[in-house]
């Protein structure tokens, strides 16, 4: 069996920002704290399995669930340009066009903007993704959340104060 120490050694080797988000959930859920058995600690060790279940991989598939319908909705933006460019005259005669010096030529023309955006677009649709440090910088913003009202094992609050407060 593991030692504490180890455990925390292990989860302090993610140093990516899922890591540091499931390490600091952890830590303030004080699962680590067998003393703990009163008030809403008792009701978090009770619900252990599920909270951890919750960090470990049920918020990695959220963050990505909704991800995914971030990229699907700018997606179909895409399309619906597309479509609106693909009702120009001059674009859907481009695309009907087989013959590449016919495409060439399409394109050397003087309203060649609409193709050349019409291409664009196209590019744009084949790499719609969100990437790693998008995913990245929501668990740090995560963090962050949790951490400003966190602090020496004791939930506080913290007055926030914006531009012009104070």
């Amino acid at each position: 069996m593991s030692t504490k120490r180890e455990r925390d050694l292990a989860m302090a080797d993610k140093q990516d920002s899922l890591g540091q988000l499931q390490t600091f959930l952890n830590k303030l859920f004080q699962f680590e704290s067998q003393d703990l058995d009163f008030g809403v600690y008792k009701i978090l060790h009770y619900k252990r399995a599920e909270i951890k279940e919750y960090i470990d991989t049920l918020l990695v598939d959220t963050v990505r669930e909704q991800l995914s319908t971030l990229s699907e909705s700018e997606s179909e933006h895409i399309e619906e340009q597309l479509a609106e460019l693909a009702e120009d005259g001059l674009v859907s005669a481009w695309i009907a066009s087989k013959d590449k010096k016919q495409k060439e030529a399409f394109i050397a023309s003087d309203s060649a903007g609409r193709i050349k955006q019409y291409q664009k677009l196209t590019k744009q649709k084949r790499s719609v993704t969100v990437s790693k440090e998008v995913e990245n910088q929501i668990y740090n913003h995560l963090t962050t959340f949790f951490s400003r009202y966190y602090d020496k094992g004791d939930f506080i609050s913290k007055r926030r104060f914006g531009k012009n407060e104070k």
